[in-house]
């Protein structure tokens, strides 16, 4: 059913029904339910075996994108049911609002939630993660040093940003501002009123969606080494660096996480032999506890803290390097993240 233009509202609606009833349990069954006040596009009677049944409420919607799912969760909530959302697509942003809205979901490239208390019912799959009908559609993409020191401002930063602003502090171009930040808004990611500033930001979903194009260890430039005394002391040697550096990873994330004693400390250098030299560490390609990584731009510099007089990254910065680090670091960032929504205002001063 994937053709060359997405399917329309009334497609969709033709579609839903029997995709439902494809998606039940053996058993179960899917009735149509007219006459419900301010009518949705589809209210169905779900049935378990048992007799005991349920409602769901579909809204279909030809476009979505999580800035128009948000309308769209709050019309499904005026209904009686457990509310459904229904689009050829659902980007991964989309999917999240819904899903911490309580609004179940259904795509045509196979997304599906879908949830109700009584009748029990849970059904989720996967489907595809890019839209089939942008075809060659550009600019979503936060790849590159320009988008990421637009995201990483756009996350530190509590004060209202305008576009000239942005740019200046970014030292990029309005024109290449006002296009991301067209992307970030269609995302439901930042708001901002008609011509002004950025007013609120979604830092949480941003990182996360940054983190799609931005790779640790593939956006710099790494170095493995071997540090053949105590680990847990490196950090402190890093005292007598005069370089630019900042320790990112287990080490800067230990103050808010509880998981087990940091076993790989790595860090931004601008130069890694000299650092490595200062350090007396040994180069090596198996069994590594130090990564020393070339920055792809200064922006991992930016707003860099001090601890007992060591630097350590930014905390967007961090949690972006946990997100897409290697062995147990994606499970830190679920600590450091949880540490940072309890201290936003800390963190983003």
């Amino acid at each position: 059913m994937l053709g060359r233009k997405p399917p329309s509202d009334s497609e969709l609606l033709s579609w839903v029904q029997e995709r439902i009833v494809r998606l039940l349990p053996k058993s179960w069954e899917a009735e149509p339910i007219f006459g419900i006040p301010g009518q949705p596009d589809l209210a169905l009677t779900i049935r378990a075996p048992d007799g005991t049944t349920g409602r769901l409420v579909v809204e279909a919607k030809s476009l979505s994108e999580p800035k128009q799912a948000r309308s769209a969760i709050a019309q499904l909530q005026r209904y009686e049911g457990s509310p459904v959302l229904v689009a050829p697509f659902l980007s991964k942003r989309t999917r999240e609002l819904l899903e911490a809205a309580a609004v179940g979901y259904l795509d045509m490239t196979g997304n599906v939630l879908l949830q109700m208390d009584r009748p029990s019912l849970y059904v989720r799959a996967a489907g595809q993660e890019r839209n089939p009908w942008l075809g060659g559609r550009v600019g979503r993409t936060l790849r590159g040093p320009k988008a990421a020191r637009i995201v990483r401002l756009l996350c530190d930063t509590l004060r209202p940003l305008g576009v000239s602003q942005i740019a200046e502090e970014t030292q990029t171009d309005t024109g290449y501002v006002s296009r991301v930040l067209d992307v970030l808004e269609r995302d439901a990611l930042i708001e901002r009123i008609p011509r002004g500033p950025v007013q609120r930001v979604a830092w949480e979903g941003l990182i996360k969606r940054w983190v799609d194009d931005y790779k640790v260890l593939r956006a710099n430039s790494s170095f493995s080494y071997l540090d053949p005394r105590e680990l847990s002391r490196l950090p402190s040697r890093f005292e007598k660096i005069t370089l630019r550096y900042a320790i990112t990873g287990s080490f800067a994330a230990s103050f808010a996480t509880q998981i087990a004693p940091p076993r790989l400390l790595m860090a931004y250098v601008d130069d890694p032999a000299t650092v490595s030299d200062s350090l007396s560490l040994r180069a090596t390609s198996i069994g590594a506890n130090v990564i020393l990584l070339r920055p792809f731009d200064p922006v991992v510099y930016d707003r860099s803290v001090q601890r007992d007089g060591v630097t350590y990254v930014a905390m967007s910065q961090l949690a972006a390097d946990l997100l897409t680090g290697p062995g147990r670091l994606p499970e830190e960032a679920d600590e450091v993240l949880a540490w940072m929504r309890k201290n936003e205002r800390f963190w983003r001063s």
